[in-house]
């Protein structure tokens, strides 16, 4: 598939349990995972992540890495995708951030997956290092710690991956969830298309430059579908977009 349709959701799922911890402490260190069953490639990214800004711990397979994701809460995943050929990243797009060390070949595979960035083997220390701190960052920077955001009868879950208006499930790709996500965290506040392509996409982005506006159509038209009613995802000239909530609407 080509880039249009890049399930990459991003960093727009920090944890769950987190809900309400407000402003990120900036002295906090970074919780990093990883899994990688290489020896040389753990070695490697275990060297880079030696820093005092990062708390490291390592998962031998995916079901330990699903569990530390429940107790241990990070805030990035980092992924060698030769591990388990993609599997992780398509089960955790859209709940965790995540890094896939990858060879040239894999890269747009694992982006079309659900990585938010790509480290390429080899790779030097400080890149890994750079890339890990600018993916926490950039998470951060307009979307809330909540697990779920609601807009009248609009439930959306990014843990769960689901969208909701009552009890009727809307379907949505990864990436169309964490747009939509994105929009309503951020109700009545207008987002550049930058802000957009940086929190969905990432900032190695290797995406149209019309891809916002792609999706924010394919939004539109699916929620119309559903007849949803209360709000809108609203056009500002110039600028993105911004979802507008309609109190008056029941």
């Amino acid at each position: 598939m080509s880039m249009n349709e890049s399930e990459r959701s991003s960093a727009l799922s920090r944890d769950a349990n987190r809900a309400g911890a407000g402003v990120t402490n900036e002295d906090s260190p970074v919780r990093v995972v990883v899994l990688a069953s290489e020896p040389i490639v753990l070695e490697q990214i275990r060297t880079a992540l030696t820093d005092r800004r990062i708390q490291l711990r390592v998962a031998e397979n995916q079901t330990e890495s699903m569990a530390l994701l429940e107790s241990w809460q990070p805030d990035v995943l980092i992924v060698n995708v030769d591990v388990d050929d993609h599997r992780t990243l398509e089960q955790l797009a859209g709940r965790q951030p995540i890094i896939a060390v990858a060879r040239q070949k894999d890269v747009l595979s694992a982006f079309d997956r659900g990585a938010a960035d790509v480290l390429i083997v080899p790779f030097a220390s400080e890149e890994a290092l750079a890339r890990v701190l600018a993916l926490q960052r950039r998470a951060s920077q307009v979307t809330p710690r909540l697990p779920s955001v609601r807009s009248g009868e609009l439930e959306i879950d990014i843990l769960k991956r689901s969208a909701r208006v009552g009890s009727a499930e809307i379907q949505l790709t990864p990436t169309e969830l964490s747009l939509l996500y994105l929009l309503v965290a951020n109700t009545g506040r207008a987002l550049t298309r930058d802000q957009i392509l940086n929190a969905v996409w990432g900032t190695e982005r290797r995406v149209e430059s019309n891809i916002v506006d792609q999706y924010v159509r394919n939004l539109r038209a699916k929620l119309r579908a559903v007849s949803v009613r209360g709000f809108s995802i609203a056009t500002v000239p110039g600028l993105g977009y911004q979802f507008v909530a309609d109190e008056s609407v029941e």
